[in-house]
């Protein structure tokens, strides 16, 4: 359930039709890697002899961006051909065509059948800048070498190219293999920074949200070797690895078979065991179930030094962790298959974790943690340099966190600083990485340091630069009352010491490009990179490691648009050929011209306490006529998340906007992101107290103001997941006296249900908080709901993450006080996102037909029969 928009219901199509799902269609999975190169001075000596086409110094470049900070040119034409505003989240497809249970709309409205046919479609080319292991890079150097697929010719393989030279080829590998007379399918493809080994996987299955077992295999590409990455080399049989990775100078590939680790040298294929206590409840280099879930979001939990010299890796004891059991049901055997989660909950064990380091050259291996640290919550991990391993860690209840660096040369760990989460009223929660600061004696940098994202006085997140890796404290470099954003730091310019990072400056709807000079003699404020004009864009930025090139992710509110190129061209919106545009929508751009779309406007109330809420108004494109319209509300609403954007969609709410003529809103109540913490900490040990006030209110409020629009009986609200509780809690408070109709998917019931990691992060201890865990934190007035005129619940029965118990403690509830006003979908083993067998579609499919049923009041009798 973390912040990081990983349950926004939209996932599921929005996969559907990004780079990542092209390339799953074709077999394929890119991996964007900073993974896979020699040191940063081989790298300069194999770049003096690439040809490079004649591009301007970087330092013009930035004096040029900064010539154009104040406005950039005009404005998106270009992206798509007479195209309507949007906001919203993110946008849906399905690829194939088939048989639904309604016909498409005549004229220019739409449905979610049109949605999941494919009409709003449109991919990204996929791309993923090769990076080298070099802790900074000089832009001359940096060719912009990115690995994509070609598939001109029909037959889709890897190749390496380079931005500053379109002339650069070179074929990887093709989609498949043959290995002793047996073909393989690849499904991941990383390659080294020289190109001259690449990481292969095979027969990959999917375990939780970025786990999986796969088949890997080393590739000498030079020698079109292949040979299979297994701790046995002279075993016959290919066992599934947990993951296989390049280490970043692609001297290694590191790699979990059954939860122990492995090195083993690209060259000479000899490979060493480094944990020898791997089991099911020890991972070693391998998160546990709920770090990989809340804290690290990976599946990978070893650190390596730039220059392959160390690596440290983490040891996840579950041993006293409680299980949950998850059972399967489609399948031929006559007994249900029960897989068994670690998974704790509030007031049980966590996991313990240990760090250990392993020197490669002298084979020295040494813990980094001591025994009382094993409880705290390790929330974050990274090399500053070969020799300084920086971690922090947090006490269980995430009140406090600990900066501490491991001095490698004196086998020292100190702990540098303390963050008080209660100095702003907040909680501690996963960080992005830092960005390295390398010494400059040109500069009067004697030191490594780092720029680090923090919360500042008046309680917004903002860049601190510390000049050594040992300082208690950071010199602010940004400030105002706005937040930095998305990724964060995206990069750092050695030249011109600037940092580029990504925040919401211009709204709280949007998203842009600034850069800030660490420099304490600079004058230079923070400089806006994109046109202002551009208030309410959603853009995201990828940049290589010099920064001299990047990737622009447009995401709305105009048609979404990916380029790549050098980054002043991709600033200035350049229509030459130094920029690559990497999407491909024809097919959307037809559909927006073929249908009529929903009008968005970002909008905000103030409620009756002076508090100011954001929402997101979906208007039907007749919304002047004098019919009253249904409303929908689209909630999420969990700590720190952000949800009503600017992006484009294509969604649930948009199909019945237009079908149907429902007026749609999707509401940020307190405790939600992109604020600073006075707003974001109203959640504080208060889940499900002001999430459902904020949103009835806001509806109420809203009504109000639109009576002559809004029909009061045709009023529903919705949500997924953290979504799907706070729904059940506005019809539990409302108790049908607004909202007549709702839809609850996977949500959670009781958040003594939920992980601990989570729930204590922002409930804290039960026992120090009983009173706001047992009145706020569950749904328990299900009197309250039999009043709604209908409740649809669905949940997929093998959802790890909520479990199916959730759903099933609410209906018990409901049978035990006899409400009987609701209608269940169990998808049989799905999980949390409900995907399994062809479960995506379907559930799309219901709530819309069960939304439009109910707006055409055809659920108003108990047994949901038309009246």
């Amino acid at each position: 359930m973390a912040t990081y928009k990983k349950r926004r219901p939209s996932l599921y199509l929005l996969k559907s039709n990004s780079s990542a799902h092209f390339m799953m269609a074709q077999g394929f999975e890119l991996q964007a890697q900073s993974e896979g190169s020699r040191s940063f001075e081989d790298l300069n000596r194999d770049e003096e002899n690439q040809p490079t086409s004649k591009l301007p110094s970087f330092k013009y470049i930035h004096r040029r961006l900064l010539l154009f900070s104040v406005a950039i040119f005009m404005s998106w034409i270009l992206v798509g051909l007479s195209v309507w505003r949007f906001q919203n989240s993110q946008f849906l497809l399905a690829n194939q065509d088939r048989n639904t249970q309604y016909q498409k709309p005549r004229d220019r409205s739409f449905n979610m059948a049109t949605i999941l046919n494919g009409e709003f479609s449109y991919h990204d080319a996929p791309f993923a800048f090769i990076k080298s292991g070099a802790l900074f890079q000089a832009p001359e150097n940096d060719a912009g070498l990115y690995l994509s697929i070609d598939d001109s010719n029909g037959i889709p393989k890897y190749v390496a190219k380079k931005l500053a030279d379109r002339r650069f080829y070179q074929d990887l590998s093709g989609k498949s293999f043959e290995y002793r007379k047996q073909t393989y399918e690849i499904a991941r493809f990383t390659v080294s920074h020289r190109l001259d080994y690449a990481v292969m996987a095979s027969n990959l299955e999917k375990q939780y949200r970025h786990s999986s077992q796969a088949q890997y295999w080393l590739k000498d590409i030079a020698k079109n070797i292949i040979t299979p990455i297994t701790p046995f080399p002279d075993d016959p049989e290919h066992p599934k690895l947990s993951y296989a990775r390049l280490s970043p100078s692609g001297n290694f590939v590191y790699f979990v078979y059954n939860s122990d680790l492995y090195i083993q040298n690209v060259v000479n294929k000899a490979v060493r065991q480094l944990s020898f206590d791997g089991s099911e409840q020890v991972l070693n280099g391998k998160p546990d179930w709920v770090y990989e879930e809340e804290v690290l979001a990976t599946d990978c939990a070893v650190w390596w030094a730039h220059d392959d010299s160390k690596l440290v890796w983490a040891r996840f004891d579950d041993s006293k962790v409680f299980k949950e059991p998850v059972p399967t049901y489609t399948n031929d055997n006559p007994y249900d298959d029960v897989q068994y989660v670690d998974y704790p909950k509030p007031g049980t064990p966590n996991p313990e974790v240990s760090l250990f380091t392993y020197d490669v050259n002298t084979g020295a291996l040494h813990a980094i943690t001591q025994p009382d640290e094993e409880t705290r919550i390790l929330y974050h991990a990274q090399w500053l340099d070969a020799s300084k391993f920086m971690f922090k860690n947090s006490d269980r209840a995430s009140k406090s966190l600990s900066v501490k660096i491991h001095d490698l040369d004196s086998n020292m760990v100190t702990t540098v600083r303390e963050i008080d989460a209660s100095s702003f009223s907040g909680w501690i929660e996963k960080v992005q990485n830092v960005q390295v600061i390398p010494s400059k004696p040109s500069a009067d940098r004697p030191e490594i340091g780092y720029v680090d994202v923090g919360v500042d006085e008046k309680g917004f997140p903002h860049l601190f630069y510390f000049s050594s890796v040992f300082s208690d404290a950071g010199r602010q470099l940004t400030s105002g009352d706005w937040e930095v954003t998305g990724a964060g730091i995206v990069g750092y310019d050695y030249d011109t010491d600037a940092v580029y990072f990504q925040a919401n400056l211009q709204n709280r709807f949007s998203q842009h490009l600034y850069s800030v000079h660490i420099s304490e003699s600079s004058d230079k404020e923070i400089q806006t990179l994109q046109d202002p004009n551009e208030k309410n864009a959603i853009y995201e930025f990828d940049l290589s490691l010099s920064c001299r090139f990047g990737v622009k992710r447009y995401r709305g509110p105009d048609l979404p648009m990916s380029d790549a190129g050098d980054l002043g061209s991709l600033l200035q919106n350049d229509e030459s050929r130094a920029v690559t545009q990497l999407t491909s929508n024809s097919g959307l751009i037809a559909a927006v011209d073929k249908f009529d779309m929903p009008l968005k406007n970002q909008k905000a109330l103030t409620l009756d306490d002076g508090v100011e809420i954001d929402y997101m108004e979906v208007l039907p494109i007749d919304v002047k006529s004098t019919k009253k319209h249904p409303l929908l509300v689209h909630v999420y609403g969990g700590p720190g998340s952000h949800t009503a954007d600017s992006s484009f969609a294509v969604s649930l709410g948009e199909s019945l906007a237009s079908s149907e003529g429902a007026v749609v809103l999707k509401i940020e109540p307190r405790g939600t992101g992109g604020r600073g913490w006075s707003y974001r900490s109203w959640s504080k040990g208060k889940l499900g107290f002001w999430e459902p006030r904020d949103v009835l209110n806001t509806v109420k409020k809203y009504m109000a103001m639109n009576a002559d629009l809004i029909d009061p009986e045709r009023v529903a609200i919705w949500g997924w997941s953290y979504g799907g509780y706070v729904t059940l809690k506005t019809l539990e408070l409302d108790g049908g006296q607004t909202f007549k109709y709702g839809v609850a998917v996977a949500p959670v019931t009781n958040w003594k249900y939920y992980n601990s990691i989570y729930t204590e992060r922002y409930m804290g201890d039960y026992e120090e908080n009983k009173e706001n865990y047992d009145q706020y934190a569950l749904i328990k007035d299900v009197k309250s709901i039999s009043k709604v005129q209908r409740l649809l619940l669905m949940h997929g029965s093998a959802d790890d993450n909520v479990h199916l118990k959730n759903t099933m403690n609410l209906l018990d509830q409901m049978n035990l006080n006899n409400v009987q006003n609701y209608d269940v979908t169990v998808f049989p083993d799905s999980e949390h996102s409900i995907m399994y067998h062809n479960a995506g579609n379907v559930i799309y499919e219901k709530m819309f037909l069960w939304l439009k049923n109910a707006f055409e009041g055809k659920l108003d009798t108990l047994d949901g029969s038309s009246k």
